[in-house]
């Protein structure tokens, strides 16, 4: 469990490369960079339905993203560069009381809170392109590296 990825979809990619950092989602609803030491696709990093169609999970899977999302890609970094862990995170929210009530909405922060997710690491800074080890992409093949990007 050493490899630290950070995961999007590829219609990202151009705008994250044009910023030279990764940074919270830019809607403003998260407070943190998130990682993952999976080495394949973190689950996590979904988009929801406006409208789910019936029968189907409110969320994009991961097939449905590489299709409407311009494939998916990754940003190794350093595990140094997002020290903290979720039950960092979990501390940090709980003492924060308006944070708290925007989150006791959600039914399954009762049970997000008790995990213990140790492929998660987050930076509450972002993370500058002198950080990341590669950028690869997926479009169907498997992860490869992306065509002329080179580490700094």
């Amino acid at each position: 469990m050493n490899r630290l990825f950070h995961y999007t979809v590829g219609d990202n990619l151009p705008s994250i490369l044009a910023d030279g950092e990764l940074t919270w989602a830019r809607a403003g609803k998260e407070i943190a960079v998130w990682f993952s030491f999976d080495p394949d696709w973190e689950v996590g990093a979904l988009k929801f339905w406006p409208v789910p169609p019936p029968g189907r999970m409110p969320y994009y899977g991961r097939d449905d993203l590489m299709r409407i999302c311009g494939g998916l890609a990754r940003i190794e970094v350093a595990p140094e560069s997002a020290p903290s862990t979720w039950q960092d995170h979990v501390r940090l929210i709980e003492r924060n009381p308006v944070t708290m009530v925007q989150v006791w909405v959600f039914p399954v922060w009762q049970t997000l809170r008790t995990l213990d997710m140790p492929r998660w690491r987050l930076s509450y800074k972002p993370v500058p392109r002198s950080k990341w080890l590669a950028v690869e992409t997926d479009t169907g093949h498997g992860w490869g590296p992306m065509r002329g990007w080179e580490p700094s």
